[in-house]
């Protein structure tokens, strides 16, 4: 079995005038499967569930994180496998983000992965890496990558946050 253990406290941080807090986060259970986002602030922001491209696959399994299997055979980047969150600013507000957080942990899963952010649903040419390759680590590990400077969201936009990840561990 091929998986990704994520425990995805996810959460953007926007910059504002005064400091920073959570927008929105993702977090794994181990009673049920549950995908969808929690709003973690008053106004401004929408979200979606998690979602991947043609694989990995979400797991049935209950976890304190989310569990992904069936991941490529590929030893490099596939652009049509990874897990994807999005969050949009809403009508009337603007959003500067800062940081995207994750913890992540690896048990016979993709060993690699990269982080990349666009506004256009389909990647096409307008995406940005946010995090180079990177090995995975069989402990959890938090990652808290920096947008820079001018990552921002106007009424009505959407951010898209992939994550990609490759040469797995136990093809076998």
């Amino acid at each position: 079995m091929k998986n990704i253990f994520l425990l995805l406290v996810v959460a953007f941080l926007p910059v504002l005038g005064f400091g920073q807090s959570n927008l929105v986060r993702w977090s794994g259970s181990t009673s049920s499967v549950n995908l969808n986002p929690t709003i973690v602030a008053a106004n401004g922001v929408s979200s979606a569930a998690i979602s991947t491209g043609s694989s990995p696959s979400v797991s049935g399994e209950h976890y304190e994180g989310f569990t992904f299997n069936n991941w490529s055979n590929s030893t490099t980047l596939v652009s049509s496998q990874y897990i994807q969150f999005r969050i949009t600013a809403t009508a009337g507000y603007k959003i500067d983000l800062s940081q995207f957080i994750f913890r992540q942990k690896i048990d016979q899963g993709a060993r690699k992965y990269q982080v990349r952010y666009s506004k256009s649903t389909a990647f096409a040419g307008e995406e940005s890496v946010l995090l180079s390759e990177v090995t995975s680590s069989n402990n959890w590990v938090t990652r808290t990558l920096n947008f820079p400077s001018g990552v921002t969201l106007n009424a009505t936009e959407t951010l898209y946050i992939r994550i990609y990840g490759y040469d797995p561990e136990n093809i076998y």
